[in-house]
């Protein structure tokens, strides 16, 4: 998926990338600017990122731009959303 693809990309495929968004029931997606944003969760143990982490993937956002993706809606029914997101 587009959306997840921001944040699995800079990181190493052993690291645990979700998804995530507080208080449960997760808020729906904060809308700015033509784009939104949800907190991710890195199961990294005790790792701190550095400036310079997160400037790689400020980098990598920046290069995700140049790829031109598109969000596609999707008009399905509750049943068909909670097969796709059964894993997550």
């Amino acid at each position: 998926m587009e959306e997840n693809y921001q944040e699995q990309k800079p990181f190493k495929s052993n690291y645990n990338v979700e998804l995530c968004s507080f208080p449960p029931p997760p808020p729906p997606p904060q809308f700015q600017y033509g784009s939104f944003a949800y907190d991710i969760k890195l199961n990294l143990g005790d790792w701190q990122p550095s400036r310079d982490d997160f400037r790689y993937v400020s980098i990598q956002a920046y290069k995700l731009c140049d790829h031109d993706l598109r969000f596609k809606y999707l008009d399905i029914t509750q049943s068909v959303s909670e097969q796709m997101f059964a894993y997550d």
